[in-house]
């Protein structure tokens, strides 16, 4: 596919790994995971990954603290943008790691920006949702989402250079005093937005707002909690990103060290994944990871960590 990375590990000899795989998980083989039955009943074997690759390196000094990434579903860019102390901008790569194009939001302010996401755009089409979500000092009375529909960027020679002054926002509050949140999910299908924080108990909250509409300030709800660095998610206890695949059947956290993937039934809500026994999925060894994004088939995810010319890492893998 046009908007799908081929790298050394390659998709022909990935799927022929899995194909055995499941030959012999349906077979009773101790070689690979079988089917899991999470505390909501039976769901699918976890995915068949292969080793994080290296496919490409940013090569702007402008990104020097990647926070936040998306894989657009219909261009061959990465969205990203940095973490606190930049203006209210974010960038697009090529999936070589090519400078395209720096957007700015005009009239946005970027308090802590931390996480970003592909969903829905209200008029049609996919959006950009952008996670002002951070709070180290556990200070702020709301957290803002930007909703902005995705720039189309042709692969010129010269990096776009482009201003936005029509998007979304919205701002939500926590139930129950301010939190930390470096994870921003949304629900492919409904627009719905979830956040999950990072706790330094390693006691990581989901808390969810139904799909808000410009304007709106809306109190999030808590709709479950995780044991991050608990031994059912060993590792970092601290959430630095998250995303959820385009169809919607999978949502990936990550920590500074660990990828979980949860599973989604069809017909149930995206909340009700975390509830499902979670699929542990590699990562590359990175200085600071924090972002994360499913590619645009779900077949594999990247990551970026922060720093200067940091390398793209794709992870490939088959759903379940």
């Amino acid at each position: 596919m046009a908007h799908t990375i081929t790298h050394s590990i390659g998709r022909p000899i990935l799927r022929a790994v899995l194909v055995t795989h499941l030959l012999l998980t349906a077979c009773g083989s101790d070689g690979g995971s079988s089917d899991e039955v999470g505390p909501t009943g039976a769901i699918d074997p976890c995915p068949v990954t292969g080793e994080p690759q290296a496919v490409g390196r940013i090569d702007d000094d402008r990104i020097s603290e990647c926070s936040g990434l998306a894989w657009s579903r219909t261009q061959p860019i990465l969205w990203l943008h940095n973490d606190s102390g930049d203006v209210a901008r974010f960038f697009g790569v090529g999936e070589e790691g090519s400078l395209l194009a720096v957007v700015r939001l005009s009239g946005a302010q970027a308090t802590d920006w931390e996480d970003m996401a592909i969903g829905p755009w209200p008029g049609g089409g996919d959006a950009l949702y952008l996670g002002d979500i951070g709070d180290n000092l556990q200070m702020r009375s709301s957290i803002r989402i930007y909703r902005v529909p995705e720039p189309s960027i042709g692969l010129q020679s010269t990096p776009a250079d482009l201003v936005i002054g029509a998007y979304d926002t919205f701002d939500l509050t926590y139930p129950d005093g301010p939190h930390n949140a470096e994870a921003l999910l949304v629900d492919p299908a409904t627009g719905d937005v979830y956040v999950v924080t990072k706790e330094a108990s390693g006691i990581a909250t989901v808390f969810y707002a139904p799909a808000p509409a410009h304007g709106e300030r809306v109190e999030l709800a808590a709709v479950d909690s995780l044991g991050i660095g608990s031994r059912l998610l060993p590792g970092s206890g601290l959430v630095t990103g998250g995303d959820v695949s385009p169809d919607g059947s999978q949502v990936i956290l990550r920590t500074y060290d660990r990828a979980r993937v949860f599973r989604r039934r069809p017909g149930e809500a995206l909340a009700t994944a975390f509830a499902t026994e979670p699929c542990s999925v590699p990562l590359s060894a990175e200085a600071q990871g924090e972002s994360v994004a499913f590619a645009p088939d779900g077949e594999g995810y990247a990551t970026v960590s922060e720093g200067l010319y940091p390398v793209i890492y794709v992870t490939e893998y088959a759903p379940p």
